[in-house]
């Protein structure tokens, strides 16, 4: 059996900040991942502002900082404009390869002492006490092997509907109202008039959600479509119209394919319990906004 102080299911930027945060604060670390490549698939617009990367402290790095974005347009059904840019903004951002940052951080976490494990799912989680206190005891598919982790702490951050919150009794089910369907290309052949603002495109069109084009540098940019699950037709069928109909779209062509869900609903009823801690995406910590 594995042991350790903090146990961090989940190794995306919550639970990497969290794992490299413990690590520093002299914790023993352990951070799994049931994925065997930390980032992807990529579930993301990919864009992050500056005051995120100062709170995280985090400095921008051009491995995976891709684009400088200075403000963003909002485009109404009938194609009116609304611009906020670096002259009215104060806030800038990036937009961000997120198979690369994810790592970045991840790798972060190893530097200051985390154990990480890639293809380690969490199976089964059970609480336990001994002379010294509680602790849980966590079976994990780790390479295709059954192995047990003791950890005193557990953070949870494996995502919507967590399965580590459900385990003790904690309601993580998001109610369909409460979550946005959403599908993104990642296109070359982009002709928007400025690569420096993120465009947000709302109307009747975008089945009760928005749609997007986040420049990535050069004519590549992700574009995509979040609907409401009272839309009646698939979310991927929103977004080609979307394609066809926007001139700067005309002669994209798309190179991957994004789909997932987001939680709307704010945070859950409870996002701790007697050394658990549930985060991000498994807590609703998502801003109904922008996704992120």
């Amino acid at each position: 059996m594995m042991e350790t102080d903090v146990l961090v299911i989940g190794a995306g930027p919550a639970g990497s900040a969290a794992a490299k945060h413990a690590a520093l604060g002299g914790a023993s670390v352990i951070l799994i991942d049931k994925k065997s490549e930390i980032g992807t698939p990529k579930r993301c617009a990919e864009g992050i502002y500056d005051h995120g990367l100062k709170w995280l402290e985090i400095e921008p790095n051009p491995q995976w900082a891709v684009q400088r974005i200075n403000g963003g347009t909002i485009i109404a059904p009938d194609r009116t404009r609304l611009t906020l840019d670096e002259t009215i903004l104060p806030e800038k951002g990036y937009i961000i390869e997120r198979k690369v940052f994810d790592k970045y951080m991840a790798m972060d976490a190893a530097r200051a002492g985390a154990k990480i494990m890639v293809k380690t799912l969490a199976k089964s989680i059970m609480k336990d006490e001994d002379s010294e206190g509680s602790f849980y005891v966590i079976d994990c598919e780790h390479m295709g092997e059954i192995i047990e982790i003791k950890a005193s702490i557990v953070i949870a951050a494996d995502g919507p509907e967590s399965r580590v919150a459900r385990a003790f009794g904690i309601n993580s089910t998001t109610s369909p109202k409460h979550m946005m369907s959403g599908v993104q290309y990642e296109m070359a052949g982009v002709d928007c008039e400025r690569m420096d603002l993120i465009e947000l495109h709302l109307g009747a069109f975008a089945g009760g959600g928005y749609a997007w084009v986040f420049p990535k540098g050069d004519d590549i940019a992700n574009v995509g479509i979040a609907i409401s699950s009272a839309s009646k037709r698939p979310a991927i069928d929103y977004l080609n119209e979307v394609i066809e109909s926007y001139p700067p779209l005309k002669n994209a062509k798309a190179v991957e394919l994004n789909v997932g869900g987001d939680p709307i609903g704010g945070l859950i009823g409870q996002i701790y319990s007697d050394n658990l801690l549930v985060c991000s995406d498994a807590a609703g910590q998502v801003d109904p906004i922008t996704g992120g």
